[in-house]
């Protein structure tokens, strides 16, 4: 099964809980990565599960890449792929969820750094929930 974000919906979870999940959301925007109008570009990071894909033309990151080891060959995301850290979603535990994978051990410090950011107050870019 490909799982190909600009169809499906897919959340990277961060946080579990005993009745729901935090996440952000992953998204390709109809293949166009950050470089789609009226995105927050510093909110975002490239995601990927195979090779690292680069940017797309025109497109400009601040974030590092995130690299995901999936949990099986056949499961991958888009190359378009943008994880969202200026957006929170709860996942309420009724939901099914199917695991794609877990972030490399190599980028498990971006992660960190990123989350922070994102909820620090101080930095102008803290995020609520949705």
């Amino acid at each position: 099964m490909l799982v190909s974000v600009s169809i499906r919906c897919v959340f990277f979870v961060f946080f579990s809980f005993q009745f729901n999940r935090v996440s952000r959301p992953i998204h390709s925007y109809k293949k166009q990565g950050a470089t789609k109008l009226n995105i927050r570009t510093q909110d975002h990071a490239v995601i990927y599960t195979d090779s690292y894909p680069g940017l797309l033309e025109g497109e400009s990151l601040d974030k590092k890449p995130l690299r995901v080891i999936p949990e099986s060959p056949e499961l991958k995301l888009d190359p378009a792929s943008r994880i969202n850290f200026g957006k929170v979603y709860t996942v309420e535990h009724n939901i099914k969820v199917k695991r794609l994978g877990k972030i490399a051990d190599e980028c498990m410090h971006l992660l960190d750094m990123y989350w922070r950011e994102a909820n620090d107050p101080k930095s102008g870019n803290a995020t609520s929930t949705e």
